[in-house]
């Protein structure tokens, strides 16, 4: 801190009469007082401070402190703020202090942090960073240090968000503003400050180096609020000592007006007489140079009395003759003074005259040879003034009647452009344009006859008794006009005559009744008048089973209507039979005959509706025994039909053999490494038409499980992780004795599925798992069952070492399900066995024998039945009494 911002001649003007005493407080804590004081006690306060320049030196010594950076001293820091302050203490880096704000009462108290080198402004009671001339704007500066420029270099420490530095530069470029953002420059937008300057009448605001503009560039327009302040007129100051005065129409640099600012540009002299352009008719005074005005400027009205006299007029000249060649004496116009001098103003008084050539004789005059050297009687031409002058009678029109043109016509009271007349200069003027035939009212003809609209009439004007014949002209009739393709003849009235000498018996006959629109028909203008259309075949409603042309739209019936008799072949094509050239797609049955397609041919998607009827599907038809329904299949009528599906028809449509079953048992036997003590699958899979039962989402309130009745297996490898649809999961099985032996057969548990429901199913898969190749089995035996007690055989696979993939996680192929077969029941034959017709019971696999079996006394007809993939063959037997 130095001594020279409290000088006695740093203290406000307006606070020299009052003593005010503001302590400001050291590091050490000194007080140190800033004075207002009177003249009196200047002297004293420049002996205080200077006494004190020790105390204030030892401000700006470092001192650490936990707001000083680390190997950094903060000094004290300079600008204008110093001059309004009080109550200054400087911790560390940390400044506080009060400031007087622009209303003259102190602001409340302030703090900011001080980076080396920074200097403040008072904004407002608030502390403000005072940006070094030279550097970017932006709010960088608040968080800088060790800032320096080198040529288009600016090297600064920024600081970062955990509070500490970092040395950074960038490329510096005209009015760029930078923030901080964690010790990177980011470029904001322009600042107010690169203005410059604001238009006439405004200032920038005193704030304007902070204040950012929306775009890049700042416009001195459209920015006018953001970056401005209205400047205060300089007609409002008080501070001009005479004989300078405010000038109105300047205004002041800021908002308001200061005088060491704005006395030069505010206060001017008084204008003088000599700088005012007295208006026509005056003339400045003689003193004109030594009569001030009441303002910087001469008010052109209330000035005009004491700067200019009035000038005399030429009226009081004496004489009023003018020299010979084009010359006229103005009686109104001014002298040069107060008075007319014949030396001085006779040649302001004689004026020049305009030449006859400005002049338009009247009717039956004509302009006088040489018109440029004959002069009106003034500045411009008068008629009544000057047609004696300049002009001479003209010789009529009449004279060239019989040279105007088609169309032109020679009219009363018109004359030639001189004395004679010449047809190729007053042909435009004597031939005038006559008004066209549709001048007239009515435009309507006689029959025979056409209004003619290219002709014209026998005058500027048309009248309805003279021009009537003349307009109206005899036409061609239509009989005689071609009508092009597509056209026919307008149809002619038919009347009928009679001749009584001689006698002849009444005949019919064709009148005309169409005429062209002149006498000559042409095809551009009586085409309409003269033809009818000819009917499209788009007019014609085909009937049933046909339809229009592949070019109906531009084909024409053979007349102005079109006729089915005669017009049939003409603009119709037989439509695609649909039981002959469609196929109904799945799920839809063809309607009953007769039913067409839209077109000659059948389209798949557009004869749909037409064709095709919604089949019933075979969900309403209840498959027999040993049969299962086969998915998404459909009986052979529309669902709209009674009995729709019916077994008689439907059953090879809509059931296959096959068998519902409820539990299905995998039963591994070997596995692909004979010494493998452990077989193991992620996921077992189970098919019917080639889509995959998910079990998670069967319908069902707890879905299908999988257990195993005496397994050897992990807590996280149970059988349940065989139907998880996680392939990253398995199900592993251990023999109890994993000593192998030469000879030992490793003894494998099955696990069992349980759906919640009876499904059929067709094929079957499983995933292998995650390692040990060795583990994966290739021999098994797949059986199912209906009840969890009587099981069949669905597939025995010995070895399929060649199908079962080495990948991980991968599916095997799909494997074959064979169809078992229910047995006969007593109540279908009788005299059998009453426990089971067949000794292996109610069910048997594919490929076994049903063992028939009857009462005592009773002998079947055959000894077995084959189960072959579902059927029985024979399908049944019967039981007979036994002979002797």
């Amino acid at each position: 801190l130095k001594a020279a911002p409290f000088s006695a001649s740093s203290l406000p003007k307006d606070d020299i009469s009052v003593m005010e005493h503001r302590a400001l407080r050291s590091n050490a804590g000194f007080p140190v007082a800033a004075l207002a004081t009177r003249p009196s006690v200047a002297t004293s306060l420049a002996v205080f401070v200077s006494s004190f320049g020790a105390v204030l030196a030892a401000l700006s010594g470092p001192r650490p402190d936990r707001w000083s950076q680390p190997g950094e001293g903060v000094s004290f820091p300079q600008g204008p703020w110093v001059q309004t302050a009080s109550d200054v203490q400087l911790e560390g880096n940390h400044l506080c202090a009060r400031m007087r704000r622009p209303d003259g009462f102190w602001g409340s108290r302030d703090c900011v942090f001080v980076q080396a080198g920074q200097t403040f402004d008072n904004d407002g009671g608030k502390f403000r960073v005072q940006t070094p001339t030279g550097l970017p704007g932006g709010t960088w500066i608040t968080t800088a240090r060790n800032i320096r420029r080198e040529g288009d270099l600016m090297y600064a420490d920024l600081r970062k968000d955990d509070l500490t530095h970092i040395s950074v530069f960038i490329i510096l470029e005209p009015n760029q503003y930078f923030q901080n953002v964690d010790g990177e420059f980011r470029r904001m937008n322009t600042g107010c400050y690169s203005l410059g300057s604001c238009i006439t009448g405004f200032s920038l605001k005193t704030d304007a180096f902070f204040i950012y503009c929306p775009d890049l560039i700042c416009d001195p327009n459209l920015d006018l609020s953001l970056c401005c302040n209205p400047s205060e007129p300089c007609g409002n100051v008080t501070f001009c000592v005479l004989p300078k005065i405010p000038d109105p129409w300047s205004f002041c640099g800021g908002q308001t007006c200061v005088e060491e600012r704005d006395y030069d540009d505010c206060c001017v002299g008084r204008a003088k007489c000599s700088s005012f352009e007295c208006p026509y008719g005056y003339t400045q005074r003689p003193d004109a140079a030594d009569v001030q005005c009441s303002s910087t400027r001469c008010h052109p009205e209330e000035e005009r009395p004491f700067c200019c006299d009035r000038q005399a007029k030429c009226s009081t000249l004496v004489g009023h003759t003018c020299p010979e060649g084009g010359y006229y004496f103005n009686p109104m116009e001014f002298c040069s003074g107060t008075m007319c001098y014949e030396n001085v103003d006779r040649m302001t008084c004689c004026q020049e005259a305009s030449t006859c050539e400005e002049l338009s004789c009247p009717l039956s005059l004509t302009s006088k040879p040489n018109m440029s050297a004959v002069f009106c009687d003034g500045p411009h031409c008068i008629t009544e003034r000057d047609s004696g002058s300049c002009c001479e009678p003209a010789l009529p029109c009449e004279n060239i009647s019989d040279i105007c043109a088609f169309g032109r016509v020679t009219m009363d009271d018109t004359y030639c452009d001189g004395i004679s007349c010449f047809p190729q200069r007053d042909y435009n003027h004597c031939c005038q344009l006559a008004e066209p035939c549709e001048g007239l009212n009515n435009t309507n003809c006689s029959l025979s006859f056409f209004f003619n609209y290219s002709d014209y009439c026998d005058g500027t004007q048309c009248i309805e008794q003279r021009d009537r014949a003349l307009c109206c002209q005899a036409a061609e009739p239509c009989s005689n006009f071609e009508c092009p393709y597509g056209l026919l003849h307008r149809p002619s009235r038919i009347v009928t005559e009679e001749i009584d000498h001689p006698p002849i018996p009444p005949y019919e006959m064709y009148v005309e009744t169409f005429y062209c629109e002149g006498r000559q028909c042409k095809l551009e203008r009586d085409l309409e008048r003269c033809c009818e259309i000819q009917a499209f075949c788009t007019t014609f409603d085909c009937p049933a089973g046909w339809v229009h042309t592949w070019n109906a739209s531009v084909s024409l019936c053979l007349g102005p209507e079109c006729s089915l008799e005669r017009d049939l072949d003409l603009c119709c094509d037989e439509r695609g039979i649909c039981e002959q050239d469609y196929s109904c797609p799945l799920a839809y049955v063809a309607k009953p005959a007769p039913v067409w397609c839209a077109n000659i041919e059948c389209e798949v998607a557009a004869d749909l509706p037409s064709c095709c009827d919604n089949a019933m599907p075979c969900t309403n038809l209840t498959c027999p025994e040993n049969y299962v329904q086969r998915p998404n299949t459909y009986c052979s009528l529309a669902k709209h039909l009674p009995n729709a599906c019916t077994l008689g028809v439907d059953k090879d449509m809509c059931c296959e053999r096959g068998m519902a079953l409820q539990w299905y048992r995998f039963h591994p036997k070997a596995t692909k490494e004979y010494r493998a003590f452990q077989v193991q699958l992620s996921e077992f899979n189970l098919y019917f038409y080639g889509v995959l039962v998910e079990f998670s989402k069967m319908d069902d309130d707890y879905g299908a499980i999988a257990f195993s009745v005496d397994g050897d297996y992990p807590d996280r490898e149970n059988p349940m992780k065989a139907i998880d649809e996680d392939t990253k999961t398995k199900w592993l099985d251990a023999d109890p004795d994993p000593k192998w032996r030469e000879g030992k057969v490793y003894n494998f548990k099955a696990f069992t599925i349980q759906l919640p429901k009876a499904m059929p199913m067709d094929h079957y898969s499983f995933h292998t798992a995650n390692d040990i190749p060795e583990r994966d089995p290739i021999s098994w035996t797949f059986e199912g069952s209906p009840d969890n007690k009587m099981w069949v055989t669905l597939a025995n696979v010995t070895d399929a070492r060649d199908q079962i993939p080495d990948e991980r996680e991968v599916e095997t192929p799909r494997f074959d399900i064979s169809v078992p077969c229910f047995l006969p029941l007593p109540v279908h034959i009788a005299h059998s066995n009453n426990t089971a017709p067949c000794l292996e019971g109610d069910i048997v696999s594919s490929g076994q024998v049903c063992t028939a079996s009857c009462e005592e006394r009773y002998t079947p007809s055959i000894a077995s039945l084959l189960c072959a993939e579902g059927a029985l063959a024979p399908r049944s037997f019967t039981c007979a009494p036994t002979t002797a």
